[in-house]
């Protein structure tokens, strides 16, 4: 029962070596490594390919839908066999006994969907907490990056543009799926990636004060997306 690790790319290329060695590098191999290019430039694929070449368990495959990481990271997981798979972004390292910590977790768990812990983020340490649905509906506290199985894998909602990652945990929730929190410091992503957008506490925390401020209203909205879904009390209301 082997996992596969699924990296989708789009850009900041010469952050991808790193990220290929941390998991070539496991204590726990996976079975393979599928790294999507997700609509690069033809020199940057050029890149990219270049790169997959020197790790002999990666090999690449491309998005040809629309640019979209959930669209990317759907056509990794159709494009492998393994029984679970490990969703990575491309300027994140994996610390070597990650994906075996999180075997460890699930093979402990029988019943759990999935497997997640914390990570570093600009030397900040992001804590996640143990597995409640109630807490969940509230909150993400679940990161993309962690160790789903198949069978129990409904796809990322290709038509959302934010919280692909909370809908795909409230969805595994809503169909009977629980996880398991590993609480250890599983991974280290790159400063400046994505993450370095995240809205500051206090507007998050009182988002209609801060409407004004174009980064919150798209959270905003993109959260009310998720509620509306998930038939959740809405966040500035629970």
């Amino acid at each position: 029962m082997g996992y596969a690790c699924i990296v989708p790319i789009h850009g900041r290329i010469e952050l991808l070596r790193a990220c290929l060695n941390s998991l070539i590098t496991q204590s726990l191999l996976p079975q393979e490594i599928i790294v999507v290019s997700d609509h690069n430039a033809p020199a940057e694929e050029l890149q990219i390919e270049t790169i997959v070449r020197d790790f002999p368990l990666a090999r690449m495959v491309k998005n040809l839908g629309e640019r979209s990481a959930s669209i990317a990271r759907n056509v990794g997981a159709k494009a492998v066999s393994a029984d679970f798979l490990l969703f990575v972004d491309s300027d994140t390292c994996f610390k070597t006994h990650a994906a075996a910590d999180l075997m460890s977790a699930l093979d402990r768990n029988s019943t759990a969907a999935f497997a997640y812990g914390d990570f570093l983020f600009g030397g900040h340490r992001m804590k996640g907490q143990d597995f409640s649905a109630d807490a969940l509906k509230k909150q993400n506290y679940i990161s993309t990056m962690s160790l789903v199985r198949t069978a129990s894998f409904p796809g990322f909602d290709e038509s959302l543009a934010r919280f692909q990652d909370w809908d795909l945990w409230l969805t595994i929730a809503e169909r009977g799926g629980v996880g398991v929190y590993v609480p250890e410091i599983l991974f280290e992503t790159n400063f400046g990636g994505t993450m370095s957008t995240r809205i500051p506490s206090i507007a998050a925390k009182f988002p209609k004060i801060f409407l004004w401020w174009p980064r919150v209203k798209k959270m905003y909205d993109a959260r009310r997306v998720i509620e509306q879904k998930h038939h959740l009390i809405p966040g500035d209301r629970a």
